[in-house]
């Protein structure tokens, strides 16, 4: 996969000593970057979902976009794997931790 281009995948299936089926996934996610996913045989489906816009600077620092397939499987685990990030960036914002600088706050026991 070292030179296939971004929306490659390859899927590998086994079976472990306790009889469950994996799924393996790597994933050419971008010229630099190659993903790999192992996931039970039921969570999800290899075959392509809608493709993601992704955007890129071409050499003359023009923003270009190219639609990029990927399996269904890493479409559901993206789609839902920030909902963390965004829950604690919605609480900094409305505690404004990041307002409150190097203020103390009185402590009481």
């Amino acid at each position: 996969m070292k030179d296939a281009p971004g929306g490659v995948h390859m899927v590998l299936k086994g079976t472990t000593r306790d009889e469950v089926t994996l799924v393996a996934i790597g994933y050419r996610y971008s010229r630099k970057t190659i993903l790999h996913f192992v996931m039970t045989e039921n969570a999800g489906d290899t075959f392509p979902d809608d493709p993601y816009e992704m955007k890129y600077t071409d050499s003359y620092d023009n923003i270009g976009t190219r639609f990029v397939d990927h399996p269904e499987a890493i479409s559901k685990f993206f789609a839902s794997s920030n909902v963390i990030d965004m829950h604690n960036q919605l609480r900094q914002d409305l505690l404004q931790l990041e307002k409150q600088g190097s203020q103390r706050i009185p402590f009481s026991a």
